[in-house]
């Protein structure tokens, strides 16, 4: 009996010796020189209300700078920040995780492409630099994303593919360098109460013109846009429709746009002009502007002169931008509609 457990034993040892050879073996087949070093695998910032700034910089040398300013973002320090996209950069570097190295023979093709194809990320709490690490390509399943971590300027021996647990997809386009992306796409975005009034000038159909006027205390006026006033109106729809600029964003910027198409918009004749008061007597004026249509066709097999979907529009801030009719339609109802007359 004796015999047989020491026979069992010298097994047990020589097992547990080929298994230690396995483990050693695919820890240097994969870290290589990385030791156990784990420091070089930690990407996530577990504190991201003590973020204060994000630098991002790609291989085609665009950048961009998002710093936290009060309640709000900032890119570049110009411009409001996308919250929507600022929400969700945060998000990721609160749960990004790692997932396993690089395998060694991968090592020198995958560190060859984020040398040719990065984004390079520092995240800063005040002037403390919290971390930096180069955001790569979607690995080739999809589910992960290839990054390299850097720390005290020493990048790590080997990349590592990470990702976000129970999310299926990669990260990469999360990181994104380009000014107009982080941008804010906010147009108007006023308090009721702070709304004087809205002037809605209807260039095609003049008659269709007029101001709606904000009394408060639930109390509204319409006149038409050369005075005339309006005894009787529904006040439920233009108490509505001034509710709708408490927030209202535009499709996108159009900063590849050429500069003779831009003044060729610009010197044709709006179709309609939104002026917004509001009570500390501030305007802003939008100008709406039809585009051409691209090819579409109508229900009668014909070709539309115009979008039917998209429209240009100019503020005096943010040049020419893309909008939708979805958007800005409840934003310009006509007067026939608001004194329940059919229209002119």
């Amino acid at each position: 009996m004796k015999k047989q457990n020491i026979i069992l034993l010298v097994i047990a040892v020589i097992l547990s010796a080929i298994a230690i050879y396995f483990i050693k073996f695919h820890k240097e087949n994969t870290m290589g020189d990385c030791g156990d070093d784990e420091s070089f695998s930690v990407f996530a910032v577990s504190d991201t209300a003590s973020i204060t700034r994000i630098f991002l910089a790609d291989k085609q040398n665009n950048s961009a700078t998002i710093e936290r300013k009060g309640d709000y973002w900032t890119v570049n320090e110009k411009f409001r920040a996308r919250k929507d996209a600022v929400d969700m950069i945060l998000k990721t570097i609160k749960r990004i995780e790692f997932k396993n190295p690089v395998s060694k023979a991968a090592r020198e093709n995958v560190i060859r492409l984020l040398s040719g194809r990065s984004t390079k990320v520092e995240i800063y709490a005040g002037k403390k630099l919290l971390k930096t690490y180069y955001v790569g390509d979607a690995t080739k399943d999809q589910y992960g994303t290839y990054m390299l971590l850097e720390i005290d300027g020493q990048k790590a021996c080997t990349p590592a593919i990470v990702h976000i647990p129970g999310f299926a997809g990669y990260l990469s386009s999360r990181f994104f360098t380009g000014e107009f992306e982080w941008r804010d796409k906010n147009i108007f975005s006023y308090n009721f109460n702070d709304i004087r009034s809205v002037k809605i000038q209807d260039n095609e159909h003049p008659k269709e013109s007029y101001i709606a006027f904000n009394n408060g205390n639930n109390n509204f006026d319409l006149q038409g846009i050369n005075g005339e006033k309006f005894t009787w109106f529904d006040t439920i729809e233009v108490k509505t429709m001034l509710g709708y600029y408490k927030k209202v964003n535009f499709e996108n910027f159009l900063p590849n746009m050429s500069q003779q198409t831009k003044d060729s918009i610009l010197a044709t004749s709006p179709f309609k002009i939104i002026t917004l008061t509001d009570n500390k007597n501030k305007s802003s004026i939008l100008k709406l502007y039809r585009k051409q249509n691209d090819g579409l066709i109508d229900f009668d097999g014909n070709e539309m002169e115009f979008d039917p979907d998209r429209l240009y529009a100019y503020h005096e801030e943010l040049g020419i931008i893309l909008i939708q009719y979805y958007v800005f339609d409840p934003l310009t109802l006509s007067l026939s509609y608001l004194l329940n007359k059919p229209e002119v």
